[in-house]
């Protein structure tokens, strides 16, 4: 299942780049300093139908130490991908959230996905899936 969920991560944000329907704004930005973890409030993913969406967010890593992405928990109907699982000092990677409409039937979603790290606490966003029927 989760090579199934990989794959169609893949499919849709290499069918949604040739289309142009990334959405991002200087909002979509999660950094992490020596002392906190800074994440958007919320983010709303807008969908049509037969249209699959993500949003494209920055990792950013003001840490003088590496951070490790060991897991990510993800609502069923939500898929994400991380370029690099490993965020160097100093660093940033992009993480792709995106929603799969034929799983995600409600015209709206709230959940949290969770990111595991070597850190002590994990990153939690709040993510709302807003679909047009």
């Amino acid at each position: 299942m989760m090579k199934i969920n990989k794959i169609l991560v893949i499919i849709f944000i290499l069918i949604s780049s040739s289309f142009t329907l990334f959405s991002q704004n200087d909002d979509n930005i999660i950094r992490i300093t020596n002392t906190d973890v800074i994440v958007p409030d919320s983010l709303v993913i807008y969908n049509t139908p037969g249209q699959p969406r993500f949003i494209k967010l920055i990792i950013k890593n003001d840490r003088k130490n590496s951070v490790k992405i060991c897991n990510i928990k993800t609502p069923e109907g939500f898929l994400v991908s991380v370029r690099d699982k490993l965020i160097q000092p100093l660093s940033q990677t992009q993480l792709f959230i995106g929603i799969d409409p034929k799983v995600i039937t409600d015209s709206i979603a709230k959940e949290k996905i969770i990111i595991e790290t070597n850190l002590i606490i994990p990153i939690t966003i709040n993510i709302e899936a807003k679909i047009k029927k």
